[in-house]
């Protein structure tokens, strides 16, 4: 049996997705099982709430947690050193006596929760089962995932010209993937669509058909929109932002123009081109590597718009949107996840205000491999050089080809689309 007993803590300041400071704490085992936890930050101040410790002042608005992460690194640290992980009773007892406060105002309701968590991952991991499993300690439990259906792809064969789209993974609201194109001209190294090619544009009709064929079958309402399916939506701008119009119109899905982002793998020109007409809708810019060899052998469109001018894009368009942009990073296991990469990406986007969105490789031939949850911590650590929020995107539906970069034609179930060449009339009586 694995050795459960802590061996070391460490708290750091990390930043939440909404550009805020919160307490990041790592709990390694003496078995050197590992976990990693982030201390939820709400906006509930009731009087029964334990305290979120914050800094005040002046330095960041305030919510500075450096009295939370010392209280982590400090008495936290000391106090947990050699005790039982397993035991997650006693090392939540251990805490709330350390604190000695009825709202946890001492030592900090973050930095406690966030610690309670970490060492919960640990114990699951030197256990070598998921966490629910290791919370329900032996007892049948039903955990409530989407069905398979719930990601469902709408494809067509590839000879017949196949588009897809896909729902995310449900919560009390629904997000629609959608797809732009039937393939893709762009052919990034890792993404299946890719490795199609480019077949066609869709009409402005077919995006929308996707958002209704999944509304007829959702038993929510759908709150937003990303075209990161099929295809580069800035390669079809007339169809695509046609779509956008009546997916965010009142008369048609009344979706918020803010919920609604359009991806990109960086076609410089036409993002110049959406930053001066100021459409309402988001962009996700796709970097996942900032050494331009490597990023080449990735994303060929950095043969065509090196990443210095993509950046320069990027910066029009934060500061013409006044806010962070999305940088999407697609984590490939000992390839971009090293320390030279994480300088790179700081160096290549200094002084442009950035959020970065990490998301794991999903590519059905198996020649790249997402990291393991150790390699990704340690990037994530490093990404701190840059002082932006890093966020992880989780990618479901990989077990019916719909997880981010698998849209691929294939005979795997589906609804089957015809591509009419214009949308469909009424029939004309003579």
């Amino acid at each position: 049996m694995s050795d459960t007993r802590i061996a070391d803590i460490k708290g750091r300041r990390v930043w939440d997705s909404r550009g805020r400071p919160t307490v990041e704490v790592d709990v390694t085992l003496k078995s050197g099982a590992f976990g990693r936890a982030i201390a939820p930050a709400g906006a509930s101040m009731g009087s029964g709430e334990a305290v979120d410790l914050r800094d005040g002042g002046v330095k960041l608005g305030g919510y500075d947690v450096g009295r939370a992460v010392s209280a982590v690194n400090g008495e936290i640290a000391a106090a947990l050193a050699g005790k039982d992980a397993a035991d997650q009773a006693s090392i939540d007892q251990a805490m709330i006596a350390l604190d000695g406060t009825a709202n946890k105002g001492r030592l900090g309701g973050n930095a406690i929760v966030a610690t309670s968590m970490a060492v919960l991952h640990a114990a699951a991991a030197a256990s070598g089962i998921p966490l629910w499993q290791h919370l329900a300690q032996g007892r049948k439990v039903r955990i409530p995932l989407p069905d398979p259906a719930a990601a469902r792809a709408l494809k067509e064969r590839r000879r017949a010209g196949q588009a897809e789209a896909m729902e995310v993974l449900p919560t009390a609201k629904y997000t629609v993937c959608l797809s732009s194109q039937v393939g893709c001209a762009l052919a990034c190294d890792f993404c299946a669509t890719g490795r199609m090619g480019f077949l066609r544009n869709l009409q402005t009709w077919e995006i929308l058909d996707q958002v209704r064929l999944i509304r007829a079958e959702a038993d929510r309402r759908l709150s937003g929109v990303v075209f990161m399916g099929m295809g580069e939506p800035l390669l079809n701008p007339t169809e695509v932002l046609r779509a956008a119009r009546v997916l965010s119109h009142p008369a048609g899905y009344a979706i918020s123009g803010r919920a609604i982002t359009l991806s990109t793998a960086g076609w410089v020109p036409a993002i110049d081109r959406y930053v001066r007409e100021g459409h309402p809708y988001r962009l996700a810019f796709s970097v996942t590597s900032a050494i331009p060899e490597k990023r080449a052998r990735l994303m060929p469109v950095e043969r065509t718009h090196p990443l210095p001018e993509l950046v320069r894009a990027i910066a029009d368009y934060a500061r013409a949107r006044r806010e962070r942009a999305m940088v999407a990073y697609v984590c490939i296991r000992g390839l971009n996840m090293g320390r030279e990469d994480a300088e790179a990406l700081r160096d290549a986007f200094a002084g442009v205000p950035i959020k970065v969105d990490l998301i794991e490789v999903t590519d059905p031939t198996g020649r790249y491999q997402p990291p393991d949850a150790r390699e990704l911590a340690e990037f994530r650590d490093q990404l701190q050089i840059l002082g932006a929020p890093v966020v992880r995107r989780y990618s479901g539906g990989k077990d019916i080809g719909a997880a981010c970069g698998t849209l691929e034609a294939s005979s795997y179930g589906g609804t089957l689309i015809p591509p009419p060449a214009r949308f469909p009339r009424a029939a004309q009586t003579g």
